[in-house]
Order: C-alpha cells, then sequence, then structure tokens
C-alpha cells in the first residue's frame, strides 16, 4: 500500500476542443507528447517506496507507443510547475498529452494538491496552497491549450501525509473533493470514498508497481482500446485483485466525453501496428465491428488456449465476462482470485481452499460432493504441508480450526481460533497464530486475521516487546496502538504506517510525557514529567524544549518563556517561593538582564 497518501489515483482525460473537428477526421501528425513524474523522496512529509517505479514504468509504456515523453523523479515544485508550463505547451493547438503523477496528494477547501519533494511541513492549510501544485490550474491550463486531447493520470493513495495541529488534520478529511468533469473530460479515482488504494496485494507481493499502475500499464498499448474501455477493463481489474484479498477498491468514474479516443489505433486483438482507422472515431464505429450473437464453442476454445498460461488476472476475467457458464470457469476463478475447488483423490469430496496446486486428504462428512461438517484434513504441496481439525460447510472453512504448518518437515505456524464470516462476506479468522521458527521475530499473533495477515491484535515479540494495533495489509501497525518495550517502556497513542507519530502518552525510566510525537520523539506540543518531580508543558521539538514553554521545578521555581535546545533562552520570567524574580532575557540557562 502506498504510504500516506490522501490522492486516489486520477485519470482525467481533458478533449474539450476535440469536438470542434469531425469525429473522424484523423490527425496521424498530431504532437504526441507525455510528462510523468514520480516522487519518492520527500523530505518534510512521509516518503513513499514505489512512487519512482511507477513513473519509470508508465514512461516506458509510452516511449513504445510513440509519445515524445519527459521523466521527472523526485521533483521540487519549481521543477514540476516548469515542466507542467512545457508540457501545456507541447501540446498546444491540437497535440495529444499524457501527464502521470506519483506521489503524496491532499485536497484543502474542496480543491486537490499534488505534493512536491521539498514541500515544507505546514501550519497552515494556506502553506499547502502556497507550496504544492493546484490539479485544477493544470486541468484549466490543458483546456486554455487547446490541446486536442490530454490525459492525466494522478497515481496516490489515501492517508493524509500532513501533521496534526491544534487537534485538526491539515488538508482536511482523507481523499479528494469529488471533481468537476465539465463535458470534454473524463475522470478515475483509484479508489472510491473512504476507501485505501492499495501498493501491493502482500507483504510478499513483490511487483515494483502499485496495483492501479500495474492494471493501467497492460491496457495503454493495446490496439483499437478506447480510453473509455480502457478505464473499465482496468477499473474491474482493480476490484477483482483486490477484493482477491479481501480489500475493497472500486475506482469511481466520471465521463463527460464524446465519442472515443484511441491512443493507439487498430482492431481490437490485433498486432501493434496502427491501421487506418483514426485515433478519435464515434462509438457506434466500435459498435458496428463487434461480432453479432452470442461467442461460439470455438471463440471460447481459442481463447482459452491464449490465456491459459496468462499471469495476469484481468485475462480470465475477460474469459469469464464473455464465457460465464463455459467448461474453464472453475479455472478461469481460481486464477482470478488465487482460489480453487480441490478435491480429496480418494472420495471426490471438494474443498474451497488457497492451496490449488495441493493433495488434499478430508476425513469428516461428504454433502453433495462437497466437505461438510468437522474433520482433519491434510495439504500436502511439494515441501510444504498443512495438518489439523476444522468445520467445513459446503466445502468452505466456516466454524472452529486447528491446524500446523510444516515446510520440510519443520514446524512453521500453528493456529488456534475459529473462521468467521462478515455480514459483507468477508472471511476472517479469529484466535492465536503462533510462530514456531526460532528465527522468527515474532513469537505470536492474537487477534482477527484477513488473507493469513493479522489486522487487529497483539504481537508478541521474541525479545519479550509487544504491540497491540491495528495493521495494514503490508503488515505495519497503524492506528491507536499500545506498545511495551524493554525496561518499562510504554507507548499509547496514534501510529501511521509503522512510524509511532501522532499524539500519544510515552512511559520511560527517565520521564512520562504526553502529546504530540514524531517518529516516536516528542515534537509539537506536549507535557512532560520528570522522576524528580519537575514538569514541563510547551513546543517541544526533536525531543528537547524550543519554542514557547513553561518548567516548573520540584522546589516550585517556575520559568515562563523562550526555550532554545532544552535551556531557559530567549525571553522569559523565572520566579521561586523565597521571592527570586527574573525578568528579561536568558541565553544558554543564564539570566543576562532586561
Amino acid at each position: 500500500m502506498r504510504e500516506f497518501l490522501v490522492l486516489p489515483a486520477l485519470l482525467v482525460a481533458v478533449a474539450a476542443h476535440a469536438a470542434q473537428q469531425p469525429a473522424s477526421a484523423p490527425q496521424r501528425d498530431a504532437k504526441r507528447v507525455a510528462l510523468i513524474i514520480g516522487n519518492n523522496a520527500y523530505q518534510s512529509v512521509p516518503p513513499l517506496a514505489r512512487a519512482v517505479n511507477d513513473a519509470k514504468a508508465m514512461a516506458a509504456a509510452l516511449n513504445k507507443i510513440g509519445f515524445t515523453t519527459t521523466l521527472l523523479t523526485d521533483a521540487t515544485q519549481k521543477r514540476m510547475n516548469k515542466a507542467i508550463n512545457e508540457f501545456a505547451e507541447g501540446i498546444a493547438g491540437g497535440g495529444v498529452g499524457v501527464m502521470f503523477f506519483a506521489g503524496h496528494g491532499v485536497q484543502i477547501d474542496n480543491q486537490n494538491f499534488l505534493l512536491p519533494v521539498d514541500i515544507e511541513e505546514p501550519q497552515l492549510d494556506s502553506d499547502v496552497q502556497d507550496q504544492a501544485v493546484s490539479l485544477q490550474a493544470i486541468q484549466e491550463k490543458l483546456a486554455q491549450v487547446r490541446a486536442r486531447f490530454a490525459l492525466m493520470v494522478i497515481d496516490a493513495c489515501r492517508d493524509n501525509p500532513l501533521p496534526r495541529k491544534a487537534g485538526r488534520s491539515i488538508g482536511g478529511t482523507r481523499g479528494l473533493s469529488q471533481p468537476t468533469a465539465p463535458n470534454g473530460q473524463m475522470i478515475i479515482f483509484s479508489a472510491g470514498a473512504n476507501e485505501t488504494a492499495l501498493d501491493s496485494l502482500s507483504p510478499t507481493d513483490h511487483d515494483p508497481n502499485g496495483l492501479f499502475t500495474r492494471e493501467f500499464l497492460p491496457v495503454l498499448s493495446r490496439p483499437g482500446l478506447s480510453v473509455s474501455d480502457a478505464l473499465k477493463a482496468v477499473k474491474k481489474g482493480v476490484i477483482a485483485k483486490a477484493g482477491s484479498v479481501n480489500h475493497d477498491q472500486h475506482p469511481a468514474v466520471y465521463d463527460q466525453t464524446d465519442g472515443d479516443f484511441y491512443l493507439v489505433p487498430g482492431t481490437p486483438n490485433a498486432g501493434s501496428s496502427a491501421t487506418s482507422e483514426p485515433d478519435h472515431a464515434p462509438s457506434t464505429a466500435r459498435q458496428a465491428a463487434a461480432p453479432a450473437g452470442p461467442p461460439g464453442r470455438d471463440e471460447e476454445e481459442t481463447l482459452w488456449a491464449q490465456i491459459q498460461d496468462s499471469k495476469r488476472q484481468s485475462d480470465y476475467e475477460v474469459y469469464l465476462d464473455k464465457f460465464p457458464s463455459g467448461r474453464y470457469v472453475e479455472a478461469a476463478k481460481a486464477a482470478v482470485h488465487g482460489y480453487g475447488w480441490i478435491a480429496d483423490s480418494r472420495t471426490g469430496c471438494k474443498m474451497w481452499t488457497g492451496w490449488t496446486r495441493a493433495s488434499l486428504t478430508w476425513t469428516g462428512g461428504c454433502v453433495d460432493g462437497r466437505a461438510e461438517g468437522s474433520g482433519t484434513f491434510e495439504f500436502i504441496d511439494g515441501e510444504r504441508r498443512v495438518v489439523g481439525q476444522k468445520t467445513e460447510k459446503a466445502g468452505h472453512n466456516i466454524g472452529p480450526m486447528s491446524q500446523k504448518s510444516y515446510k520440510n518437515g519443520q514446524p512453521t505456524y500453528s493456529w488456534e481460533g475459529e473462521m468467521i464470516r462478515t455480514k459483507d462476506g468477508k472471511l476472517i479468522f479469529s484466535g492465536t497464530i503462533v510462530h514456531e521458527s526460532s528465527d522468527d521475530k515474532i513469537a505470536s499473533e492474537t487477534g482477527k486475521f484477513m488473507n493469513d495477515f493479522l489486522f487487529d491484535g497483539k504481537q508478541t515479540f521474541r525479545d519479550g516487546t509487544e504491540r497491540t494495533c491495528q495493521f495494514a495489509e503490508d503488515g505495519k501497525a497503524t492506528g491507536t496502538c499500545h506498545l511495551k518495550g524493554k525496561d518499562g517502556y510504554t507507548y499509547d497513542g496514534d501510529v501511521k504506517d509503522g512510524r509511532k507519530t501522532g499524539h500519544a502518552k510515552i512511559h520511560t525510566g527517565k520521564w512520562d510525557y504526553e502529546g504530540s510525537v514524531k517518529d516516536g520523539t516528542p515534537d509539537g506540543y506536549g507535557k512532560a514529567a520528570f522522576p524528580n518531580g519537575d514538569t514541563y508543558e510547551g513546543d517541544i521539538q526533536s525531543g528537547k524544549n524550543n519554542g514557547k514553554g513553561v518548567y516548573v521545578s520540584k522546589n516550585g521555581c517556575r520559568y515562563v518563556g523562550d526555550f532554545v535546545d532544552g535551556q531557559r533562552h530567549g525571553q522569559g520570567v523565572y520566579t521561586c517561593p523565597n521571592g527570586t524574580r527574573q525578568e528579561g532575557r536568558f541565553i544558554a540557562g543564564v539570566y543576562a538582564g532586561k
């Protein structure tokens, strides 16, 4: 999951002036320009991991289909603005353009902003408006230059990367405001309202690109596929893959265009070379080319032969759409979701599982050819083996279960708990998983799991430390957490993407603190109490008193004023119960007079 992002992936097709020309008029000499920006190395907000990868992949794909491409990585505001102006000039007067941005984004006052890497930590919403790049301004600029067609892809996720000030988050709520899509514009968000756009499907997903980008890339260069149909394919692929890991991600599409535009003209399913079909043609032309009547067996066999070894889930989704009752439906569904039916070779009794390549032994009941009731089971898949007891209902694991997994004969995990299906159809394991290998830093996990990963519960580590949190799909702690460390250390408060950042209470052997924290260190405004009875309340930076504050010693002496690096420094007032009073300027903790 791309960390700490507010913007979902956004694709905007701007073709406000295309309608001024006949739809069938081909323009083979139109300028084709692309601007690609990927920002990972943010300086004052959390950095990203895959944005640059996504940008490089998009630049390579657009180069292949004939675009003159400018690639910027880790771009400052100045570089972004300059490149955007040059991009607009490059497609002015009938050009074709694609702009791609991967990085942080945020909405403020119903306007969406892209964040450059040099944005400073803002204190107010207006700071972001001054330092970021307005998406609305880019749209307006591209409309003003009368480009024939411009496509914008803004790829980001959902959590606000900006700090909280005085109890509120800069940038407001999660997500973008709903875009205004005038005639000639097409918009797609990578995730719907209050959803998170996935960057990866699991901790073992090593694809270098985020989910939306990896689904978008294959359709980008497909001949004869209109942008409208491409967006539908992307949306479908994202929904299916996110659903395969029980995650809700439904890209939202806004379309106010007339006719269809083709980045790669040609006949659907044909080769990559262009044909005489125009770049921009009415949808009736595409409809007329569609075969009449339901697809036949020969067509099904041909399609299956083409995709049966494919690694792309979207290929199997095409098959399922076209042949919902086809002879290969079960295999296609298993390929889409990573699950499928396997049967006990002795009895033929089937069980729905993610171990689709394993052999199955089941000792429980069987009704209508599917596992039913309580029984013992064993899966064997090469060097991997799982044995245990569970309850099946129509071949699905629902109810109490206990199992142990092995690899090369050595125990890896033990499960004890219950499988529960929620009202919205999600399958959740509630119980305890013990990590058997001494090489694993985690000793055990207790709570609620989805797709074998803890999303709400407690982790106990082999060194004795603990954390009770909610967890994102990449395994990183998030939300409000309780952390128990060594030597009595405790942390109760906000955690974002595995980083102790937000508001928290911290106890150590040296002090107790409540207030703002950044990466586990007091930073912002807070209160501290020390074992000797001293207290401090005020501004803190990187764990030291910096700014305005009040320090009260155990003997009753009190200082109110400026601090720098933990010392009284600047203007302040120091008083004690014995009548001592110093008011004026302090330097490095020493009173310097009025």
